[in-house]
């Protein structure tokens, strides 16, 4: 599965792909040993492990279509409780169906079983965090709650992945004064700052005061920090450049991801329970990220390829069924919004959502025009403009609290789905709009797609 870094069309190691060619047994399986005919977990994962890699690298039709029947003809034991299972099977078989449905595969077995699979992943991540962890004692950890920047980082990572954590835990640093009582604040160490204003983002609630007082007293110490250390221009300073210039609900996964990894600093990562990290190890984490980036994209680009084929389709056939089911649900939902604000504004504004055009520049009416029109001109409109965004914020609060809540008729993945494209909405409408003003638009699908890592030296 691993590209060759200078050509990402090609395997890294050619020679495991053609082992995998020459080994497959009679019955469509990967790792049975001819004298023995039974059957196990371990098996089928080796088997759908192998279909992958041959999927991958597009060789080997016949060998995955049998690849494949086997797994279908054994989905059983793959169901079967009563059957050992490998360490980490619920875990990283599901991912595997998951990746295998990804890349265009299907499983001769019934749609039931398929996600039943699936389902499998979220019930054992489930069952270790009740069985084993308690996570308000794990954030109540004498030694996490000592490291403000670990308690804080502790605290946003928990909520962002559905914990119920109450931002009370951060109660012993809701006032700058206690923060500077602490040895992080006598040190001002900017980092533990920094981790106390990214989790004053995640409130899920207007009544979490706290995270409003956290989220205040650290933008302005920022702030500070950035007046009187600017000529220093370290590593810290520009990421508190970088997170106070993208708010938490603008900043886009894999945009963020390729900043932190051109921005790592190898020599100065701590954890706790030692004081540093050594080096060898932390090269081997950004050797890792690099890897799992430069993979990512020749993802991206293979997607792109196959939406140019689109063009070469039949008019009125799409590339495959989920196509079609994305395409209908978009060309519905626009149609219906469409149809509901012509009907309030009594005239047609469906060519809006596809034709879109700079509301700024031709003086049409929008919320930032008429907060300055209404104001007598007395508001300025960038001030208006900011005064807009600023009362997105509660809404954006709000969508994070349904998005991270469990249960509900969507499922967490269609959430997250959704969560993703506003933040991306967000960024596409922050100064202008993306269609009029494309250079940072293209600029960023550049970065994600195209543009290689540019390491520290």
């Amino acid at each position: 599965m691993v590209p060759l870094p200078e050509s990402p069309q090609l395997p890294c190691f050619p020679e495991c792909v053609e082992w995998i060619l020459q080994n497959q047994q009679s019955n469509g399986s990967w790792g049975l040993d001819q004298m023995d005919s039974s059957v196990t977990k371990d098996v089928i994962s080796s088997t759908l492990a192998c279909v992958l890699a041959l999927q991958r690298w597009d060789v080997g039709s016949e060998h995955i279509t049998r690849g494949l029947r086997f797994i279908g003809k054994n989905i059983s034991i793959v169901m079967d409780e009563q059957n050992d299972s490998p360490i980490g099977f619920n875990i990283t078989f599901p991912y595997m169906v998951g990746l295998a449905i990804e890349m265009g595969l299907e499983f001769p077995v019934r749609q039931t079983d398929v996600l039943g699979i699936l389902h499998l992943r979220e019930v054992e991540l489930k069952r270790f965090v009740t069985e084993n962890t308690d996570m308000n004692i794990y954030i109540r950890d004498e030694e996490i709650m000592l490291d403000v920047a670990t308690c804080a980082m502790a605290f946003r990572h928990l909520r962002m992945n559905g914990f119920d954590v109450s931002s009370d835990e951060l109660s012993h640093v809701a006032e700058a004064s206690t923060f500077r009582n602490s040895l992080q604040g006598i040190l001002n160490d900017k980092n533990s700052i920094l981790e106390l204003y990214k989790a004053s983002k995640v409130g899920i609630s207007e009544n979490e005061l706290i995270l409003d007082n956290i989220g205040e007293w650290s933008y302005n110490l920022l702030t500070e920090n950035l007046s009187t250390d600017w000529a220093q221009r370290t590593s810290i300073i520009e990421e508190v450049e970088s997170t106070l210039k993208f708010p938490f609900h603008s900043r886009l996964d894999r945009l963020y991801h390729k900043w932190s990894i051109e921005h790592f600093d190898s020599r100065g990562s701590q954890m706790l329970k030692t004081e540093y990290l050594p080096c060898n190890v932390n090269q081997d984490l950004l050797a890792l990220a690099v890897e799992d980036f430069t993979f990512s994209q020749s993802v991206y680009r293979d997607e792109l390829q196959h939406l140019d084929r689109w063009e070469e389709l039949p008019k009125g056939e799409s590339y495959s069924e989920q196509v079609q089911i994305i395409f209908s649900a978009l060309y519905t939902t626009v149609n219906q919004l469409g149809a509901r604000a012509s009907a309030v504004q009594n005239r047609d504004v469906t060519k809006h959502f596809i034709e879109h055009r700079d509301e700024g520049d031709e003086e049409k009416v929008n919320s930032v025009l008429l907060l300055h029109h209404h104001s007598g001109g007395y508001v300025p409109k960038e001030v208006a403009r900011k005064a807009i965004q600023m009362s997105v914020f509660p809404y954006m609060r709000e969508l994070l609290r349904l998005v991270l809540k469990e249960g509900g008729v969507l499922p967490r993945a269609g959430k997250e789905l959704f969560w993703s494209m506003c933040k991306l909405c967000f960024v596409f409408y922050s100064d202008t709009d993306g269609y009029t003003s494309q250079v940072e638009m293209v600029s960023g699908v550049d970065a994600v797609i195209y543009d290689p890592l540019e390491l520290q030296s």
